[in-house]
């Protein structure tokens, strides 16, 4: 579809998006346990730490992803920051659910 629309010179650039595919599935998620119920159990600071944490660990994956990799290692580093996010936020309603 992309050199279709975009031409041929974008042909490489659809193998970093197969890496962010997965990206729609965990914002939603992510979305969901903050907005519905992490946020209404007043744990701001939990979700704000868990998503500074986050992407601190984006950005270092990043770094050392980009050289070695190129696109695919800063999609597949972004991809896993907000993987990291879904079991973290997972363990914070774990524990939430825990405390009720």
């Amino acid at each position: 579809m992309l050199p279709l629309v975009f031409g041929t010179e974008y042909t490489a650039s659809a193998e970093i998006l197969r890496f962010f595919a997965p990206l729609f599935l965990l914002y939603a998620y992510n979305h969901a346990m903050i907005i519905y119920r992490l946020l209404p159990a007043r744990r701001e600071r939990h979700v704000g730490a868990i998503m500074i944490v986050c992407a601190l660990v984006c950005v270092a994956a990043m770094v050392v992803a980009a050289p070695a990799f190129g696109g695919n290692g800063v999609a597949a580093a972004r991809v896993a920051a907000e993987l990291l996010a879904a079991v973290a936020l997972s363990a914070a309603v774990s524990k939430l659910r825990r405390e009720s």
